[in-house]
């Protein structure tokens, strides 16, 4: 259980300068197991947040900001900016072909574009080592380094996808993961089962063909502030 004051800001892009919302003649909100979040019903209008005059969304970017402060003299404040990145119309498709004649324990695909980030994608056709050895094995990996130091996140919630090239009945898994400096990759041991893979009628070889979605969702770049 812990009495927290905090602060919640709203990034004008246009003046530069953040918008700071508070209760200053509140006392601090307690968190404990049963109240884990505090914040403000009405933070912002709809219509004041999408009108472009006032800079709180450009370009389909948002950045908001969070400053806290823990009631105990062991605690220090600390503030975090959030910046939701762009992702509208992004994604990668990953055709891989002559699927059955890959001898590779892991391969990987070109890099692409996702929040302004560079990704890629890496597939171990017959499982990897944290593996059952019936499954496909995928692996998410952040290439760009320089945006995950000084303390810099990254959250990503995305959709991963193998094609079903008959039926429409794709097998996907939807997750979020976090990426900053000494984790930079997201992993699935158990991405999917190889019989299901195999199967003729599921569609998801075809032609010795396999295609791989990636669909993200959310990217989300996040730094700490003073």
């Amino acid at each position: 259980m812990i009495d927290v004051n905090f602060k919640l800001f709203v990034y004008d892009q246009i003046g530069a300068k953040y918008y700071v919302f508070d209760d200053s003649k509140a006392k601090a909100r307690r968190f404990h197991a049963r109240k884990t979040e505090w914040g403000f019903s009405k933070l912002l209008s709809r219509k004041d947040f999408a009108d472009a005059c006032n800079g709180y969304l450009v370009g389909d970017t948002c950045v908001f900001g969070a400053e806290v402060y823990v009631e105990n003299e062991n605690y220090f404040g600390v503030g975090e900016c959030l910046s939701m990145l762009n992702t509208k119309d992004e994604g990668f498709t990953w055709k891989i072909d002559k699927f059955s004649l890959l001898d590779e324990e892991v391969i990987e695909s070109g890099t692409f574009t996702a929040g302004g980030l560079e990704w890629s994608l890496s597939l171990y056709p017959k499982g990897d080592s944290s593996s059952d050895g019936e499954s496909l094995s995928l692996l998410l990996n952040l290439i760009d380094a320089e945006c995950v130091r000084g303390g810099r996140k990254i959250c990503a919630q995305f959709m991963i996808l193998v094609k079903d090239q008959l039926n429409n009945k794709h097998y996907s898994l939807a997750d979020a993961a976090w990426f900053f400096s000494i984790f930079d990759c997201w992993c699935c041991s158990n991405f999917m089962p190889l019989r299901d893979l195999q199967c003729p009628s599921r569609g998801f070889l075809v032609n010795d063909t396999l295609i791989i979605e990636f669909k993200p969702d959310v990217i989300s770049n996040i730094k700490k502030f003073a």
